[in-house]
């Protein structure tokens, strides 16, 4: 009687121990990376485009900065977490990078984007697919 009380105590310790460990993994699932919707993008000078924030949290804050602001500029931005978003317009031709300074608490994430300007056709009469610096096809 007392090898079987034994054995039994050992066995529930056993299945007791198993539950928890298994528990803490099952419930538990990998964040998602806080990232831009596009890494890299091509406008022509005019054109503007809305970049958004992917996977972010509600109560995160974020900001836009260029490095080169007369190549693009920021004219809208939203600095909610979640729905966080800026327009970017190019101004002239060259290359700019744009980032995104997330803010979660402590936590600091920079994204990064890349915009290369393009000279506009200055034609009168435009091709076919062809509107505000955008190819449709």
């Amino acid at each position: 009687m007392k090898v079987l009380k034994r054995g039994i105590s050992i066995l529930c310790v056993v299945a007791m121990a198993g539950g928890f460990f298994m528990q803490s993994t099952v419930g538990m699932a990998a964040a998602k990376k806080v990232k831009l919707n596009k890494a890299k993008i091509s406008l022509k000078e005019g054109a503007s485009y809305k970049i958004k924030l992917k996977n972010g949290n509600k109560r995160a804050k974020v900001t836009w900065e260029s490095d080169k602001k007369k190549v693009v500029k920021i004219t809208k931005r939203s600095a909610k977490g979640k729905t966080a978003y800026a327009k970017v317009k190019a101004l002239r031709t060259g290359k700019a990078k744009v980032r995104a300074v997330y803010r979660e608490g402590r936590k600091v994430k920079k994204t990064e984007l890349y915009c290369d300007g393009e000279k506009e056709d200055r034609c009168v009469q435009c091709e076919k697919g062809t509107r505000a610096g955008y190819t449709v096809e």
